[in-house]
């Protein structure tokens, strides 16, 4: 049950780390570490992420704490980070912003109720995002322009009832929308010209209940191949 690890930064040469499962609350001396390149944190005592800079960090672990909001990371060879099952209700502005090589980032089981503008700003690596089991009702301004490289979105168990804002993502192969709110086969009118996607997951909506749902969809979405994993 480590809590000081002041002394890490004596080790100038480590590369990987984790010391999940401990009372730490201060990412501070992982930063003097100038070559860690993986940092495991899960389940610690971290509550805010502010202004912090990894220069060599590529996988960072930080799920399972008490985080609350991010202000700014700097990691620009950052490739993945989870920051799952926390208490993150607040993303600032430009929090990514020097991140630029992140490819995975997951979000998931937070307390998420709205994403600003230009929270994801600078992610144009981005392949996968994990959004689900937030509070999230409104996307129409959360993606940016950057996100010009997104494959994968995970929106599901949230009260989402448009996909407004996620029309912005032109790259979108799978998109998973199971638990939320979409109501008719014509509230997805607006994915119509996302000519890579490819798999849908709409189970546990309203959408889902209704007498022929999947054939109006694949009229609406004509790429789609799989709905529901169903071809």
């Amino acid at each position: 049950e480590i809590t000081d690890i002041s002394a890490l930064s004596n080790f100038q040469t480590l590369l990987n780390i984790s010391l999940k499962s401990n009372f730490i609350s201060d990412l501070t001396p992982f930063t003097q570490i100038p070559h860690l390149k993986n940092l495991n944190l899960q389940d610690n005592r971290i509550k805010y992420l502010k202004p912090i800079k990894f220069p060599a960090l590529e996988i960072l672990n930080l799920s399972q704490n008490r985080i609350i909001s991010i202000e700014s990371i700097s990691a620009p060879k950052l490739k993945k980070l989870n920051l799952s099952n926390n208490k993150i209700f607040f993303i600032s502005p430009f929090s990514f912003n020097e991140c630029s090589s992140l490819e995975t980032l997951n979000l998931s089981n937070n307390h998420l109720i709205f994403i600003k503008e230009k929270a994801f700003a600078g992610l144009s690596n981005l392949y996968s995002l994990n959004l689900s089991s937030n509070s999230i009702s409104n996307l129409a301004y959360s993606f940016d322009n950057d996100l010009l490289n997104l494959h994968d979105i995970d929106l599901g168990d949230n009260p989402i009832q448009s996909v407004q804002g996620i029309d912005n993502l032109v790259q979108l192969n799978v998109l998973d929308l199971r638990k939320t709110q979409i109501e008719q086969p014509l509230d997805l009118i607006l994915l119509g010209h996302l000519s890579n996607l490819q798999y849908l997951y709409i189970y546990e909506t309203p959408l889902s209940e209704l007498d022929g749902v999947k054939i109006e969809l694949i009229h609406i979405l004509r790429t789609l191949e799989e709905i529901d994993e169903q071809p």
